[in-house]
């Protein structure tokens, strides 16, 4: 029940206050506001994780190319603070790009950076998929993404937002 209503809200045509941009002419939407959620890292021998069970804390910047209908072009800066709740500071950097459908729905991909890790570790894929949800002048995010390994240290989270 919760997917359908959580699909039907990301799915649904954009509000009226939202013109599309006038024909011949790029518009280029900005969207910024604070993320926190809970991100599983998949533990592997020597990992300084105690538990696999991690919180996200951060701030993102998203540039939204209006495409005049249906599909418009997203890039993403996002920069998180994970494992504050194990005594931890280990900061990342996300850059993505990706498409917004609908412009609620919206899958991505691109570098997940995390400096602190061993060298081959410090860069890893990120894919991501989810929505935003107005909320009166605010917008809620709501992503899912996976951070996959070739070693087997991969990363699933879930967060959300608020967009000012």
């Amino acid at each position: 029940m919760l997917t359908l209503a959580l699909t039907s809200a990301l799915i649904a045509p954009a509000a009226a206050s939202d013109p599309p941009p006038e024909p011949g002419r790029l518009q280029v939407d900005l969207r910024k506001g604070v993320r926190l959620g809970y991100a599983f890292v998949n533990l592997q021998d020597g990992d300084p994780l105690r538990s696999p069970h991690v919180s996200v804390f951060g701030f993102e910047v998203q540039q939204r190319l209006r495409g005049g209908s249906w599909l418009d072009f997203i890039a993403v800066e996002n920069l998180s603070v994970t494992g504050i709740e194990q005594g931890l500071f280990r900061p990342s950097l996300n850059l993505l790009i990706g498409f917004e459908f609908q412009q609620r729905l919206q899958v991505g991909a691109g570098a997940h950076v995390q400096p602190m890790e061993a060298d081959d570790q410090a860069l890893r894929l990120q894919l991501v998929v989810g929505g935003t949800v107005p909320a009166g002048d605010l917008e809620v995010p709501i992503h899912v993404g996976f951070i996959p390994d070739p070693d087997g240290r991969w990363r699933a989270q879930l967060t959300t937002g608020v967009f000012f």
